[in-house]
């Protein structure tokens, strides 16, 4: 329901394991469109009438709490985990928010036991996770590390696909022009992310 982000999946990339690795790469924060689906395979498995078990990672946030919300509307059942683990402002009155369990969990600190415990038992991991600031330490931390651990918790509790929501090339291509100089921290953040999310799995 609702105005949603239009997103093209860039590639897919064959893990060296049995996870699957997308990257999707969006250029708007308005609509999640049929794109994103599809790079989560819901239409095949709704067609076998299985409710897809999707642990989104970020969840509470602009971005991931959005996505939640086509999830549940595409029939997935849904955990969302952030680091404060509530329902966010701008839907807490609407219905679907009782279909997704909102977990607390910090990506970058804490037992891995605790993160795996909170990720349940997933088909799909989603990874929304991102930071911005001024920080350079802080954006490298919460755009690449926490990444690079999702993807190592996503593989360990067994899921057998993984989609990573990055930057759009169009974005990445103004890093150093009109774009101010501590965005760096958060495009490297980002370059990080992948190549550590394809060494993990």
């Amino acid at each position: 329901g609702g105005g949603g982000l239009t997103g093209r999946c860039l590639r897919f990339v064959a893990s060296r394991t049995s996870m699957s690795l997308a990257f999707c790469h969006f250029t708007s924060l308005l609509l999640i469109s049929l794109p994103f689906l599809v790079a989560l395979r819901l239409p095949a498995v709704r067609m076998e009438n299985v409710t897809p078990r999707i642990t989104v990672l970020g969840g509470s946030g602009f971005l991931g709490s959005r996505i939640c919300r086509e999830l549940v509307d595409a029939g997935g059942h849904v955990i969302s985990i952030s680091k404060g683990g509530n329902v966010p402002a701008w839907c807490v009155s609407e219905p679907w928010t009782k279909s997704v369990s909102w977990v607390s969990n910090d990506l970058c600190r804490g037992p891995r036991q605790e993160l795996d415990a909170a990720m349940g038992e997933p088909e799909i991991v989603v990874s929304c996770v991102g930071a911005v600031g001024f920080d350079m330490q802080g954006l490298l931390l919460g755009n690449g590390f926490a990444n690079a651990e999702a993807a190592k918790a996503a593989k360990r509790v067994g899921a057998s696909r993984f989609v990573y929501v990055g930057v759009s090339s169009e974005v990445a291509a103004c890093e150093g022009k009109w774009l101010p100089r501590w965005m760096s921290g958060y495009f490297e953040g980002k370059r990080q992310a992948e190549a550590a999310i394809t060494d993990a799995l």
